[in-house]
């Protein structure tokens, strides 16, 4: 767990305290201040648990390319292959279509 997934459930909850601190008195400006906070820590929270699983499948990524580089090169080769392909097809057609006019 990282510190942004922490510190975004403490806003959070905080904001949650605002907001009904603000319901009990009446407060119109300290419950949207509190929604507020509580949506703020809400996203941090999510932006913390993005990084989290961002971090564990680069980590997954570089251990199965330890493990099986020659496998990896074809992949990547393959990927490289097939984007050449589509990029210059569109490339002749685009020149084909532009000798047209």
């Amino acid at each position: 767990m990282n510190e942004d997934r922490v510190e975004g459930t403490l806003k959070s909850g905080m904001g949650q305290a605002q907001r009904g601190l603000g319901n009990l008195t009446g407060d119109s400006q300290m419950q949207a201040e509190g929604t507020r906070q509580e949506m703020m820590g809400r996203a941090q929270h999510l932006y913390g648990t993005a990084r989290d699983q961002v971090r564990s499948a680069a980590n997954q990524m570089s251990q199965s390319v330890s493990e099986h580089p020659v496998r990896s090169l074809l992949i990547a080769g393959a990927v490289g292959c097939a984007a050449a392909l589509l990029t210059g097809r569109r490339r002749r057609r685009d020149r084909a279509e532009r000798e047209l006019y």
